[in-house]
């Protein structure tokens, strides 16, 4: 329940005031307690406020260091790896409404490309393990100012991921399955 409440604090702290500062404390707590995150909603929320908190260092509006957020994504990435391998050797395990819960995905919000920050959407199909890494990939690489909405088939993105964007920043971004 607290990390709940750290995180809808922040993203009003954000989204009212423009910056995170004065919430460093709680976002280093936040991110401290990954390991007892289980549920797909939590980790959705972690990797939510991550990308605010990335976004926000960007621009100098929290006070962490740059090794403090690869910190925190390293360990989200480690306990969503972990997850999911729960999933495919149980077939079951990660409850909630899917980190990657059906046969496609979308990740979609506001990216930042040459300094230039508009809406952009990727839509995947395809094997859960593609959709993974797929979204993996789209964390560094977001559709380009000439296609900012793309639905392709994860496999053909992993293939070739330039094809359909460019390196970027996601500023804002949800992912839905």
């Amino acid at each position: 329940m607290k990390l709940s409440a750290i995180y809808e604090a922040a993203y009003i702290t954000l989204r009212g005031l423009g910056t995170l500062e004065g919430e460093e404390k709680n976002i280093r707590e936040y991110f401290a307690a990954i390991h007892s995150m289980e549920n797909a909603e939590e980790l959705g929320a972690a990797a939510a406020l991550w990308n605010c908190c990335f976004g926000a260092v960007a621009q100098h509006k929290l006070l962490v260091t740059l090794d403090e957020i690869k910190a925190w994504r390293t360990l989200l990435f480690t306990k969503v790896e972990e997850k999911l391998k729960l999933v495919h050797h149980r077939g079951s395990g990660f409850t909630g409404t899917g980190f990657i819960g059906g046969k496609s995905v979308a990740i979609y919000g506001y990216a930042s490309v040459d300094g230039g920050r508009r809406s952009r959407r990727f839509e995947f199909s395809g094997s859960r393990r593609d959709l993974y890494r797929a979204l993996r990939m789209a964390h560094r690489v977001v559709p380009s100012n000439r296609q900012r909405f793309v639905t392709v088939s994860a496999r053909q993105f992993l293939r070739s991921p330039y094809r359909y964007g460019v390196e970027g920043v996601w500023v804002d971004k949800e992912i839905e399955s």
